[in-house]
């Protein structure tokens, strides 16, 4: 892989996730590392984005929707590539309030899920 083929500014776009601590609070993930398993690279200058995907809103179930993001992530140190996935879904609470909560999660290439990293 090329660092042409890199589209890093995308990186900007990508919102700071969290991983609850219980009553203690919550603490940042870092997302920019690599999460294949064997790998675990931290190094951020080293795991790069490739591109990024949206897929249209869905409704899963009356009243609710669910909206994801995925970005292909490359690691130069065990040359594999990843997806950081962005699931955000939505409900509308019988007095009319909505409710989102947004997931990150990481996936191999053909969607196997390597787990949950965090809340944004």
């Amino acid at each position: 892989m090329t660092s042409e083929e890199y589209n890093d500014d995308l990186w900007h776009e990508i919102p700071q996730a969290y991983i609850g601590l219980g009553q203690r609070g919550r603490e940042a993930v870092p997302l920019r590392q690599c999460y294949i398993p064997n790998c675990s690279a931290e190094d951020p200058d080293t795991v790069h984005i490739i591109e990024k995907e949206e897929f249209p809103e869905e409704e899963t179930k009356p009243g609710y929707t669910r909206q994801s993001t995925k970005y292909k992530i490359h690691c130069e140190t065990c040359g594999g590539d990843f997806y950081l996935v962005f699931d955000k879904s939505t409900h509308e609470q019988e007095d009319g309030e909505y409710v989102s909560m947004q997931r990150v999660y990481a996936t191999d290439i053909d969607g196997t899920n390597y787990g949950e990293l965090g809340f944004v």
